[in-house]
């Protein structure tokens, strides 16, 4: 082959070129760009800066393009599409966009219809244009129009009226109601509705306490309801005495024990912690109350009775009077009667620690007493075997009371009593008897305790038209039963726990407390792990 028809391709400096810049210095050292003939049209210039290509080139065609391209060129012909891209664009935009003219027109459209259409133009205006609609919009209109139907009945009509509808409701229609908004929800909630419920429902445990909040109290109550039917709880023991537990009392969130250790210890109920032990006796403790949140009246062997400051842990008043062991006190309002070995029943006013009556008539040692909510009558029962009623604004017998010994073998002590809506109920031995105050008699009897009987607290719970009866008995067999004075047979519940005898037993709403003879203090909790309504 000869040399001259050899031909040669070389790289044009064009395709070196990395950015504008290096394109811009090409060109101004360089006069003219030497392009292939397909790359000399005028609408390719600007790929000269990205493009890779190749010239071909031969000894035989040397010559120099014509065809120049400047920098200012290749700008305007840049900016010339690129303006034609945004025309292009803002043409899409004005498609999608509904003009002024199509707002106006439907502006008026609505004017027409609202203000010279009579009610059969409009009907037949929809009847037309309701079946030209797609699926979509028929679903819209729909789900539109289930909005408008919804109304607010309750909060348009006067409170008054509302409250009286709320009232035929249940409590778990209540709850429901309390969920469509905040309004009924603060009508739902409102503490006279709650207070309807808690009359009308009928708990086997009862209220022992001033309630505030009768929406919580009844939804602990139907709580520890449904788990005392159950037989659900949680046992706690609580050790802290040195010797066995004779007494208690509650108040609210506190728990006061007695003990023949001579002290009285004072826990938190809703924890079980130990708080204060409170030290001034000389001898065992027997009988504890509280008279206010803060005040405490204890009864000791002693034969004193103290007044004890809780806050503080001191002793604020001494009440002497008895000449012998101060075996049991009650105390209501501000009226404190206390049974004592010397055979006496005295009445005390806590408020000036004055003594009021002494009353006489028992012929042995009195083991338990207690007063009417009246503050009109006190009730004793004794070693003598009889239970007498006092009245104490005079401070004479009014009746007595001798339980009959249901075998052969004679009658024991009376070692507690309970008095409650005219109602009496006392322990002898393994029985317990149930009185009416009003006729004097025995309405039932109770023998299901194996050794003597303790503690005996009863609660007359008033249900619409009848008064119910429920009580409990706790005693040397380490046993608490529930009882219902209906059915007699057998008891609603037993409680165990206590190795030993309970000496004394206390109950509030969720709660049955017992004293125990191993030093012991043993608490069965009916209102924990339930469900809310």
């Amino acid at each position: 082959m000869h040399e001259g028809r050899i031909r040669r391709y070389y790289r044009h400096p064009s395709a070196f070129l990395k950015n504008w810049e290096d394109a811009r210095r090409s060109i101004q050292s360089r006069s003219t760009i030497k392009l292939p003939e397909t790359l000399r049209r005028q609408e390719l210039l600007p790929l000269i800066v990205p493009s890779r290509f190749l010239v071909q080139e031969s000894e035989e065609n040397v010559g120099k393009t014509n065809q120049t391209a400047t920098t200012s060129e290749m700008q305007k012909l840049w900016k010339g599409q690129q303006k034609e891209k945004d025309a292009v664009q803002n043409m899409r935009i004005k498609q999608q966009v509904p003009s002024c003219k199509s707002l106006s027109k439907s502006a008026e459209l609505i004017q027409w219809y609202e203000l010279h259409c009579n009610d059969k133009q409009r009907r037949d205006f929809l009847q037309k244009l309701l079946p030209r609609l797609d699926p979509r919009q028929h679903y819209f209109i729909s789900r539109f129009l289930m909005v408008m139907h919804f109304r607010d009945f309750l909060s348009q009509l006067p409170e008054q009226v509302a409250m009286k509808i709320l009232h035929y409701l249940s409590p778990l229609d209540l709850l429901r109601a309390s969920q469509v908004n905040k309004h009924w929800h603060a009508l739902c909630s409102r503490n006279d509705v709650w207070f309807i419920k808690y009359k009308e429902a009928e708990f086997a445990i009862p209220k022992t306490h001033t309630v505030t909040d009768w929406k919580n109290a009844y939804r602990s109550k139907y709580c520890a309801t449904l788990n005392w039917k159950k037989g659900k709880c949680k046992p706690l023991q609580l050790l802290g005495h040195g010797a066995m537990v004779t007494c208690l009392a509650i108040q609210e969130e506190l728990l006061a024990s007695g003990s023949r250790d001579k002290t009285i210890q004072i826990w938190n109920l809703p924890s079980g912690l130990h708080v204060k032990t409170l030290e001034g006796h000389r001898k065992g403790v027997w009988g504890l109350q509280f008279f206010t949140d803060n005040l405490l009246v204890s009864a000791s062997y002693d034969t004193t009775i103290k007044i004890w400051n809780v806050r503080l842990g001191d002793c604020a008043r001494t009440l002497y009077g008895h000449d012998g062991p101060v075996w049991s006190i009650a105390l209501k309002e501000y009226v404190l009667v206390s049974g004592s070995q010397d055979k006496l029943v005295k009445v005390w006013d806590v408020r000036r620690c004055h003594l009021l009556h002494t009353m006489k008539g028992h012929t042995q040692a009195v083991f338990a007493v207690d007063v009417d909510s009246t503050i009109k009558q006190a009730f004793s029962g004794s070693a003598d075997k009889s239970i007498r009623i006092w009245d104490l604004d005079t401070g004479t017998c009014l009746r007595a009371l001798c339980p009959t010994p249901l075998t052969s073998v004679s009658s024991c002590a009376i070692t507690s009593i309970s008095f409650d809506g005219g109602y009496l109920a006392c322990s002898a031995g393994n029985i317990v008897w149930l009185y009416s105050v009003t006729t004097a008699k025995c309405l039932q009897w109770f023998d299901h305790h194996k050794k003597r009987v303790e503690s005996v607290k009863l609660k007359a719970v008033h249900q619409k038209d009848e008064v119910k009866l429920l009580m409990l008995s706790a005693g040397q067999d380490g046993k608490v039963n529930h009882w219902d004075p209906s059915d007699y047979k057998e008891s609603l519940q037993t409680l165990r726990g206590a190795s030993a005898g309970v000496t004394c037993t206390l109950c509030d709403d969720t709660r049955v407390i017992g004293a125990s003879k191993d030093n012991s203090i043993w608490i069965w909790d009916f209102g924990i792990a339930t469900r809310t309504l």
